[in-house]
């Protein structure tokens, strides 16, 4: 599959906006995207302009994308996208209702599979969230050169995760306030022997197999501090 063609959708700014009005999956009882109908109206043009974003990739895979929630998200509000969940069979199980439910099934992909062995090919973008983080470097590393292997040159890589400052500023978002980020390090590392990394060890350590980090954005949803990292296979 031929990679997107790079047009400047890859921003900052317009990574943001893909998370605001199309990737942030819903709070719990409340209504799709946002919390009162003006930030609705917001958000649903942010997720309209993500949509023009999202429709250069021809086949998006999300990597131990659990029960399909982020990716049905995906699919529910961007039209023409189709893709890959792929995870363990038992999750994959579970998930399947989800995107039949929703109507989506058609456009997904649900496979099976051990992301420390090996990840689909033929994608154009690979997603992995809130993954990476849960496992220790020598596991995270194995994540990544999987992915490495399974993608092409110039196939988009999308991590969003929790990460630390390098440095921040006074008109930065902190991605992680210190007490959210020792509660995470304590979760992740009494699983997998995972932790919350600094955004340098990310650069280095998704250099290290073959992709250019173009940009790491950090920002709040209203509920958990984030980084957007987009970055290309060499």
């Amino acid at each position: 599959m031929r990679p997107a063609r790079r047009t400047g959708w890859a921003s900052s700014r317009n990574w943001r906006r893909i998370w605001i009005g199309v990737l942030r999956p819903p709070r719990r009882g409340s209504r799709p995207l946002c919390r009162d109908d003006k930030s609705r109206h917001r958000a649903l043009r942010a997720g309209a302009g993500a949509a023009i974003r999202l429709h250069p990739f021809q086949r998006i895979a999300d990597v131990g994308g659990g029960h399909g929630n982020l990716w049905n998200g995906v699919l529910t509000r961007v039209s023409g996208v189709r893709g890959v969940l792929y995870e363990r069979a038992e999750v994959v199980r579970r998930a399947k209702g989800l995107f039949t439910e929703a109507g989506t099934d058609d456009r997904v992909d649900l496979i099976d599979g051990d992301f420390l062995r090996e990840v689909p090919g033929d994608c154009d973008l690979y997603m992995i969230k809130s993954t990476l983080c849960d496992w220790d470097d020598e596991h995270a590393a194995r994540i990544l050169g999987n992915i490495h292997r399974a993608a092409e040159p110039g196939t988009t890589l999308l991590v969003i995760d929790s990460m630390i400052a390098d440095e921040v500023t006074g008109d930065e978002v902190n991605p992680v306030h210190a007490q959210q980020e020792s509660a995470i390090d304590f979760a992740v590392f009494a699983t997998n022997g995972g932790r919350v990394r600094p955004q340098s060890e990310y650069r280095a350590m998704v250099g290290a197999f073959g992709f250019e980090v173009e940009s790491i954005t950090p920002f709040f949803d209203g509920f958990t501090h984030w980084n957007l990292l987009v970055a290309k296979r060499n």
